[in-house]
């Protein structure tokens, strides 16, 4: 009897063997099977350097950032990303945007911070900067006619909060990139 359940014992090991390493196998070669093509920030970093080599580091940065797709975004952040990139022109209020995207505005707050690592006033102000050091580069617009254009009423606070993220004065980054 002994020796029957020694037997039993052994096969019944060799089969769970067996069995755990055609699993494991089987496993491995439908993950070598799946293509599975992750976007790589440090690729798109590299072809953006190597297609705009003026470029300062910071704004090749930010720009590669918008490039990089939000994986899981929240619909209504999308939502109000998109609204923002169509209405840089004018003055933009918290309460207006969750209005928009129907949530209350200290929800939407917290959320948008959630999901872009800033405040929504920032996120505002970052893209308007964004689109002021654009206009400096390529168009011939006066530094006020751009303030105006991107719905700053005063001249002074663009200055100050295109030094704050830039570093330099819209003045001097015209003339940096001019010259």
């Amino acid at each position: 009897m002994a020796r029957i359940a020694k037997t039993t014992y052994r096969f019944k090991k060799e089969n769970i063997n067996e069995s755990s390493t055609n699993q494991s196998n089987a496993s491995t070669q439908h993950l070598a099977d799946l293509t599975f093509d992750p976007v790589d920030p440090l690729n798109i970093l590299s072809s953006y350097y190597q297609n705009h080599q003026a470029a300062e580091p910071i704004d090749a940065i930010r720009h590669t950032q918008a490039e990089v797709p939000q994986l899981n975004e929240k619909k209504e952040i999308k939502e109000a990303k998109d609204y923002i990139e169509q209405h840089l022109h004018r003055t933009i209020t918290l309460n207006e945007m969750a209005q928009k995207v129907f949530l209350s505005p200290y929800y939407f707050s917290k959320l948008f911070k959630a999901e872009t690592g800033i405040t929504f006033i920032a996120y505002v102000n970052q893209q308007k900067m964004r689109q002021a050091s654009q206009l400096l580069c390529e168009s011939h617009l006066s530094i006020n006619q751009i303030a105006k254009g991107l719905g700053f009423t005063q001249m002074s606070y663009f200055s100050r909060m295109f030094k704050k993220e830039y570093g330099v004065t819209p003045k001097d980054y015209r003339r940096s990139y001019s010259s």
